[in-house]
């Protein structure tokens, strides 16, 4: 990612609790400009020597908010463990002093809905996320699955190990479009990657693969063993 990208990505993640640490610490080492906020004094020391930008204030007051830029971020996250109130609360607020864009923590889908209608721009379950992601890596069993992203309704992109099948074999050879319905949009070997790579390229032990297709075509290819 460009730096010129990255400069202009700034957020502010409201609640240092485990959920929202380990956001602060993804979004930094991904290379972003993060700052903090809780109300305890504690949660913010403890972050002190990885997140420069902090707060101690409670994002339920719409008074505290005042004292900082809020408009300067351009995501507010926020990531409240408990009390669905002040959530909404927080929402509400970040909204009222200029947020950009809010997106907040949720543990059930009617809170999703209450949040989506008293003005958060997006939601998120963990817990439901996990859920799933657990379920798929155990219905792959066969597969090492480094990650993968959900794109539409049945559509799945994977980091995945080559099977042993794969190995000493071309693509060409493989076939994977005809065999699974399957595309492989590159291979990773070592620090080199091939992008968009060409029928005679063989694939080798060891290698990763980011491969594109349905969940029906790619769970096929994890029984196929």
């Amino acid at each position: 990612m460009a730096d010129k990208e990255r400069k202009f990505k700034t957020f502010l993640v409201v609640g240092l609790g485990v959920f929202g640490v380990n956001l602060c610490r993804y979004l930094k080492k991904l290379g972003y400009s993060v700052a903090g906020m809780d109300k305890n004094q504690n949660a913010v020391d403890n972050m002190k020597n990885e997140i420069e930008i902090l707060f101690v204030g409670d994002a339920t007051s719409e008074e505290t908010l005042k004292e900082i830029d809020i408009p300067s971020f351009d995501t507010c996250i926020v990531c409240f463990s408990e009390h669905i109130g002040d959530t909404i609360l927080a929402v509400d607020n970040l909204k009222r002093s200029g947020a950009k864009y809010v997106i907040a923590k949720a543990s059930n889908e009617k809170q999703e809905n209450l949040l989506r209608k008293i003005g958060a721009d997006d939601v998120i379950i963990p817990e439901k996320e996990a859920a799933f992601r657990l379920a798929y890596r155990l219905t792959h069993l066969s597969l090492k699955i480094q990650q993968f992203v959900v794109l539409g309704d049945n559509e799945i992109l994977e980091e995945v190990q080559a099977p042993k099948f794969f190995w000493n074999k071309t693509l060409k050879e493989l076939d994977l479009r005809k065999k699974f319905g399957i595309t492989v949009l590159a291979i990773k070997r070592g620090s080199k990657v091939k992008v968009n790579p060409l029928p005679d390229e063989k694939i080798e032990e060891g290698d990763w693969l980011i491969i594109f297709g349905t969940k029906e075509n790619l769970s096929r290819v994890a029984n196929f063993e």
